[in-house]
């Protein structure tokens, strides 16, 4: 926020010397008690009652400072930049604080294409920088002063001249849009606004939507159970709205029957080698990895379909998610290990942020293990669905490749709750050791609903489809964290996901410490501990 210079009246709370008080009142009550030896209690309402006075004075003291109390006009000028027309009208007013003058021209170096200074780097020439006509401002009138100096509130009675005849209830303070006749320098603007004491102050007129219609207009959104199971919607706030937002791209490499790129909610999210080829088919041993059975593609768009582009359904990351497609399941569904563990490497070699493996098979395999921990190493975070017979995961039954989760921090073997009521989907393997995580994968009788080849839809379950939701939460996690330049590993994913993920106490006999996928307290979870700082954070 660009500040006037000319008034730097500022509210000085008077915090410190209270806290000072009560925190020297406390120290006396302590100490009071212990010599007493009185009971806990005791010290429990004490502390409660210093605390409580403490509160008071505070907020008797310390009134919020208004945002106004530095001048009466506070806009965002990065924010008007960003207006194509404002940018050109102004385009000799700005220079940077650190820099010689420049200009914000379309082709110049500061085009549209390109990001806006920081506030503060911004410096402003008030009288050549100039609001357009038809701009809107909002103007915020002190109306109990208004009627008290009637006739010498020379703008804010232009305001009101606007809305005469219009009925509205009496505000003490009310906020009128005002809107630009003719295009006026922001100084003359600023002065009209300081000569009138009943203004309050004026800043943008901006738009404001309702989130969870604008992020959801896929026609089949209220068909995804599993999003409303994880609370997809809920979690948006932070992942898709909110100023920590995601804005990097993040890789998912789906490990499969291959994908349908050309389907109209993948197309747009396929991600392409230096070449432009979507991946890799190891079935057929070239580089068009088109799914010819379907699963693979099911699985691409729980995890990534393209979120809030009026088309079917939504993936678990619908923004800034780059499906992989790697090819390693032919198309009667089945692949050999070497397919697999190729597959799992051109993950690895090619930088995927998350690989989704939803396969396996009885037995060990030390391969499964060897391409696992390497993919890791790399810096790929793996998601590996734990199979689908019912079992018990131990040793002795032992299911590859997501037995092998368990050992490699970073990887997570996911079995399925049911979308429905949160208990352990009737056909999932389980193990409160081996399988790490639950995520949705069954929905009652309806399954669940995803992108399939041939533009069409389809309903499947399974912990094959647990395991790409899980991915997608991954990829947002990651994706959050990147924005926010905040390193990480594969390995610090898998405890923000575990961590992050609440307890539930119907799965607590078939997951590790019944953990059931949950991306709002996924989010929760990242900005008290990441983003804000409360505990920690990466380095």
């Amino acid at each position: 926020m660009i500040r006037d210079k000319r008034q730097r009246t500022r509210f000085r709370p008077r915090l410190k010397r209270y806290l000072s008080v009560g925190t020297t009142a406390l120290v006396g009550i302590t100490i009071l008690l212990f010599q007493n030896c009185q009971p806990n209690y005791l010290l429990k309402v004490a502390l409660l009652a210093a605390q409580s006075e403490n509160s008071a004075a505070q907020t008797v003291e310390t009134p919020l400072a208004s945002p106004f109390a530095d001048g009466k006009l506070q806009v965002s000028w990065r924010q008007l930049l960003a207006d194509e027309d404002f940018r050109v009208r102004n385009q000799s007013a700005f220079s940077r604080a650190s820099d010689s003058l420049f200009s914000f021209g379309q082709n110049l170096p500061l085009g549209l294409q390109d990001p806006i200074p920081s506030e503060e780097d911004l410096v402003v020439d008030e009288d050549r920088a100039a609001f357009l006509a038809g701009q809107e401002m909002v103007v915020l009138i002190d109306n109990h002063c208004r009627r008290q100096q009637q006739g010498t509130s020379t703008f804010s009675t232009v305001l009101e001249s606007q809305l005469a005849g219009v009925e509205r209830p009496a505000l003490s303070v009310e906020a009128y849009a005002y809107e630009f006749s003719d295009s006026q320098s922001v100084s003359q603007f600023r002065d009209w606004l300081e000569s009138d004491p009943c203004i309050i102050g004026a800043s943008e007129n901006q738009v404001a939507s309702i989130a969870a219609e604008s992020l959801n207009n896929d026609p089949d959104f209220s068909k995804l159970t599993h999003l409303r199971a994880i609370n997809f919607v809920n979690a948006q706030d932070l992942f898709y709205l909110s100023s920590l937002k995601v804005t990097q791209d993040v890789v998912i490499a789906i490990g499969d029957t291959g994908v349908a790129h050309d389907h109209p909610d993948l197309q747009n999210v396929m991600w392409r080698d230096g070449s432009g080829k979507f991946g890799h088919d190891y079935i057929n041993n070239d580089d068009n990895p088109m799914d010819d059975h379907g699963h693979g593609s099911h699985c691409a768009g729980l995890a990534a379909a393209q979120n809030n582009n009026g088309i079917g359904v939504s993936g678990v990351m619908g923004v800034h998610a780059r499906i992989m497609g790697i090819k390693v399941l032919a198309a009667n569904g089945s692949g050999y290990t070497n397919q697999i563990v190729n597959g799992i490497n051109y993950a690895a070699d090619n930088n995927a942020d998350v690989l989704n493996l939803s396969l396996g098979g009885a037995g060990q395999n030390a391969s499964y293990q060897d391409a696992m921990a390497r993919a890791v190493a790399a810096g790929t975070f793996v998601a590996v669905a734990a199979g689908n017979d019912n079992t018990q995961i131990t040793t002795s039954s032992f299911f590859s490749p997501a037995g092998y989760a368990k050992d490699i921090h970073g990887a997570m073997s996911v079995g399925s709750y049911d979308a429905m009521n949160y208990a352990k989907s009737s056909f999932s393997n389980y193990s409160t050791s081996y399988v790490e995580i639950g995520a949705p994968g069954s929905s009652g009788t309806t399954k669940l609903l995803s992108t399939v080849p041939g533009g069409g839809y389809a309903y499947m379950h399974g912990t094959s489809m647990a395991s790409p939701v899980l991915a997608g939460a991954a990829a947002l996690t990651i994706g959050i964290l990147r924005t926010n330049g905040i390193s990480y590993t594969p390995a610090d994913i898998e405890d923000i996901l575990f961590n992050g993920s609440p307890s539930r106490s119907g799965l607590s006999t078939y997951f590790k410490d019944g953990k059931a996928l949950d991306l709002e307290k996924v989010g929760e979870y990242i900005q008290r501990v990441y983003l804000f700082g409360q505990t920690g954070g990466f380095n």
